[in-house]
């Protein structure tokens, strides 16, 4: 799928460069449904994608690391205590999680990725002190994630990538960038679409990381799209660079009900 809307191609470039032009990023999706559910199985599924399988980490390093953020990254609440998927503890970690093979990526051929930098330069301030011993200096390289996770930066969820990855960010973290959005509107109906468009942004500010953990599909945009709509529903929107991701939502909603 190609994005011709200038003002959103726009907003993801400026992200882009704010994050340095040298990035990581990760869907991790939380928020509803089975990934509420399951949701720290796959943060730690995603995790260890990123920093084994993106970065390089050998896997007794990735362990270590994983035992030193979890203490503090992992909580149960009330609501998840009769759920085996979200409750976890340092000492049940005895190696790395079973990761299926991603198929939509897998079908679709990918050049072999450059070898990172030695250094990263983000133009926005970093969360934490960067690390500096050798073997974890390339978890310094900015990481976007694209989340429903209701707290932010702040959400407990997403607290194994905050404490790995010092300088991490999602799409609230860029506000001046995306404040070209607000004057867009439906050009039939004058109709704000800011609020829709937010999806289609996360997906292109993902496509232009050095990794996003999988190729962006027209499927891939529906799930971030139902990530920030809750589960399926026909937006009528009409907009050059929006309409087809409209109409293929909407295919896509059929056909599950």
């Amino acid at each position: 799928m190609v994005f011709a809307n200038a003002a959103l191609t726009f907003a993801a470039e400026r992200i882009g460069e704010v994050l340095g032009g040298t990035y990581v990023a990760a869907h991790v999706r939380v928020g509803d449904g089975r990934f509420q559910k399951g949701a720290r199985r796959n943060v730690r599924v995603v995790w260890w994608k990123l920093v084994r399988d993106v970065l390089g980490v050998d896997v007794q390093t990735a362990l270590e690391l994983e035992r030193r953020v979890l203490p503090q990254a992992v909580t149960v609440d009330a609501d998840a205590q009769d759920d085996d998927d979200d409750i976890m503890d340092v000492d049940d970690i005895l190696g790395p999680p079973e990761i299926p093979p991603d198929m939509p990526s897998l079908r679709v051929p990918h050049p072999q990725l450059p070898p990172l930098p030695n250094a990263f330069s983000p133009k926005r301030s970093c969360r934490s002190p960067l690390h500096t011993t050798p073997s974890f200096r390339r978890l310094n390289v900015p990481l976007f994630i694209a989340t429903d996770a209701q707290l932010g930066l702040d959400d407990p969820l997403l607290a194994p990538f905050i404490r790995t990855f010092p300088c991490t960010f999602i799409l609230a973290s860029f506000e001046s960038e995306m404040a070209g959005l607000e004057g867009l509107q439906n050009g039939y109906d004058g109709v704000p679409l800011a609020g829709y468009v937010t999806p289609i942004v996360d997906a292109l500010v993902m496509g232009k990381a050095v990794d996003s953990g999988r190729g962006l599909t027209g499927v891939h945009l529906v799930d971030m799209w139902g990530m920030y709509y809750g589960g399926c529903r026909t937006v009528g929107i009409s907009s050059k660079g929006v309409n087809d991701v409209c109409l293929k939502y909407e295919k896509y909603c059929a056909d599950r009900t």
